[in-house]
């Protein structure tokens, strides 16, 4: 009888210890992702760099020399963009802060910035 009743109540605590985690579920929504691509468009004259976000473009630079962008990385509200940039002579390594260039080189020499990463 001891076994009879040890049973049972073994039995009822496991039904109710499912209950208990079946309603315990939660679904937790997952937030759209921002889609962030790097590159070039010809304008007819030249290469114009360029990074994309959701498949909406913006020019890095004004077309007026050939441009390219290889890389992107986004870190918070902050996008960064690696590539080169033609200053007449020479190709000059740039990155790009949230569209504003800095020049990694003074076009003495060829030079292009293929990737980017921030760290802090």
């Amino acid at each position: 009888m001891k076994k009879i009743i040890f049973i049972s109540i073994l039995i009822v605590f496991l039904i109710s210890c499912q209950k208990e985690r079946h309603n315990s579920v939660t679904v937790v929504p997952v937030p759209p992702s921002d889609v962030y691509v790097a590159g070039w468009e010809d304008n007819g004259t030249n290469d114009v760099a360029k990074v994309w976000k959701n498949g909406v473009a913006t020019s890095l630079t004004n077309g007026s020399n050939d441009a390219y962008a290889n890389s992107v990385y986004v870190s918070g509200a902050d996008v960064y963009v690696a590539g080169t940039e033609d200053n007449g002579t020479n190709d000059v390594a740039k990155v790009w802060k949230n569209g504003v260039a800095t020049s990694l080189t003074n076009g003495t020499f060829r030079a292009n910035a293929s990737s980017v990463f921030v760290k802090n």
